[in-house]
């Protein structure tokens, strides 16, 4: 029997490219987010804890601003969209 090993703390991210694969739009993203991070959950690679995005400011000369909220429910609830 193998052994997975684990980081001690959070140390990747994912970056999904939907284009092609949903229509464009918050809720729609978070519903495939949901699905794909359930599917790492099962093998206990991943256990979402917060929802973070980067973004410009063109005003600023195009300084990079970020945003997070914490999870508290899952991904694909009313409740994330509507916070985000």
């Amino acid at each position: 029997m193998s052994l997975l090993m684990r980081a001690p703390r959070a140390c990747a991210s994912w970056f999904w490219d939907l284009e092609d694969y949903a229509p464009p739009a918050l809720r729609s993203a978070l519903t495939v987010a949901a699905r794909m991070s359930a599917v790492l959950r099962k093998h206990d690679l991943l256990q979402p804890t917060t929802l973070e995005w980067h973004w410009l400011v063109p005003a600023l000369g195009g300084a990079v601003g970020k945003s997070s909220v914490g999870l508290l429910r899952p991904l694909d609830d009313d409740w994330t969209v509507r916070r985000v």
